[in-house]
């Protein structure tokens, strides 16, 4: 039985008392609901009482405070888990968010690795012909590759924090072939690959 249900025994107006209690919110006390009902302005709708002893003993007799305690502790329940409910949704978005923009942010990095070449940072330097030593051109080659680096740790860490698996790796530099050197930390097991 839920408990603010009318029980066998409570009057209709014992019970309309009871409602108009839990409706003042969990701090209300007894007297505060008899000042309410003495306090009334004449209307069409007369309060259950206006006697303080009566409002006492319906209290009393029909166990108001425990089933109020219950009523209020439900209500507590209910809205945390409605709150839990609404905070699991947004995080839930929040990562399906991040998933997709890790998806697209992989798929610009999957098709700059293809262009690698366009990364290469070429400078051509000539040292004029001096002292019977012919003119000099010394080319140097470079690959820029912090712009793709840093892309390919967020893809990776957002993909990763999105899916739950946190942080597993660091990208760390390109080697003189291209390749990247992946440092691996943290729990990791041979099935994570």
């Amino acid at each position: 039985m839920e408990p603010l249900e009318r029980r066998k025994g409570e009057t209709s107006r014992a019970h309309r008392a009871l409602m108009d209690l839990y409706r003042m919110g969990p701090g209300a006390k007894l007297r505060d609901l008899w000042r309410s009902y003495t306090n009334a302005p004449e209307g069409p709708e007369i309060p259950p009482t206006k006697s303080e002893q009566t409002i006492r003993g319906w209290s009393k007799s029909h166990s108001w405070q425990a089933r109020l305690a219950e009523a209020f502790a439900q209500q507590e329940v209910e809205r945390s888990e409605a709150e839990q409910a609404l905070w699991a949704e947004r995080r839930a978005a929040v990562l399906q968010a991040d998933y997709e923009m890790a998806e697209k942010l992989r798929a610009v990095v999957d098709s700059t690795l293809d262009q690698l070449q366009n990364f290469v940072k070429t400078e051509r330097r000539v040292i004029p012909a001096k002292d019977g030593m012919p003119e000099r051109e010394i080319i140097t080659v470079g690959v820029k590759e912090s712009t793709l680096l840093r892309a390919l740790e967020l893809t990776s860490k957002l993909q990763r924090q999105s899916t739950g698996l946190g942080d597993l790796h660091t990208v760390q530099g390109a080697g003189e072939d291209g390749s990247f050197d992946v440092r691996l930390s943290g729990n990791v097991e041979p099935e994570d690959f």
